[in-house]
């Protein structure tokens, strides 16, 4: 049995995972939303790296097992990249390992921000109308909005 020793990678990335570890856990300062967001996601990316590591060390199920740990940090990491997107416009890593956001993800988060804006919109004039008519297509109106937003924001899930 060969005997194991860290490369400089390996050992950046546990202490880089002891790092957010112990700052998601409450050992600094309160982090904002959108900070607790990106440790998050860092700590995720760390862990999918240290068990794709991790399983380069194995064999058989033990290999699997940890490759699949890998791969399901990975995707929790891309899927909490995709809303903090959302939630602000930006990549929440550096942009080496940034995903390719490009312009044609942008504009559909804009037009996504609008159509919810929108249905909000119609949401207050169905409350402020004295019309039932007209209350009926606001409401109608909202609902179709909000679930243009939410097909925007489903694209967006599915391009991270």
């Amino acid at each position: 049995m060969t005997e194991f020793t860290m490369n400089d990678s390996l050992q950046e990335t546990i202490t880089g995972f002891d790092a957010v570890w112990r700052r998601v856990k409450g050992g600094a300062a309160a982090p904002s939303e959108d900070e607790s967001l990106c440790l998050l996601i860092r700590g995720e990316q760390c862990s999918a790296v240290y068990d794709a590591c991790l399983a380069r060390m194995f064999q058989g199920t033990a290999r699997s097992l940890l490759q699949t740990h890998a791969n399901n940090a990975s995707a929790r990491a891309r899927r909490l990249g995709a809303e903090y997107f959302i939630r602000t416009g930006l990549c929440s890593t550096p942009e080496e390992e940034c995903h390719p956001c490009g312009r044609r993800l942008i504009a559909l988060r804009t037009a996504m921000e609008k159509d919810s804006a929108a249905a909000e919109a119609y949401r207050a004039a169905a409350r402020d109308t004295s019309c039932a008519e007209l209350e009926a297509i606001y409401q109608r109106f909202a609902e179709a909005r909000c679930a243009a937003a939410q097909d925007k924001r489903g694209i967006i899930l599915r391009c991270f």
